[in-house]
């Protein structure tokens, strides 16, 4: 699905674990709970998007577009996030290290 035109659809608790998703637009789209364990999604555009619930554990994310994204409670643990623009998303909070 590289490359694909997915903007705005809803994908919600949509599977795309292993996903290839380079370069994809997935601008605007719903993606509540959706499960993207191990995807590569380089240079995805998913700006806009309402990713809250997402998992994206071990996604492959560098130079990925999240600006404006809606990241409430959304997972990226052990994501690569090398050059992800992260710009305007509402809830994006950093998890603090508890002693």
């Amino acid at each position: 699905m590289s490359c694909a035109n997915l903007r705005g659809l809803n994908l919600e608790y949509a599977h795309f674990e292993h996903a290839n998703l380079q370069k994809a637009d997935l601008s605007y789209t719903d993606m509540w709970c959706a499960a993207l364990h191990s995807a590569d999604l380089t240079g995805t555009d998913l700006s806009g998007a309402k990713l809250h619930e997402a998992v994206f554990y071990n996604a492959n994310l560098s130079r990925a577009n999240l600006s404006g994204a809606h990241l409430l409670d959304t997972h990226f643990d052990y994501a690569n996030l090398t050059e992800a623009n992260f710009r305007h998303s509402p809830n994006l909070r950093r998890k603090r290290k508890t002693s």
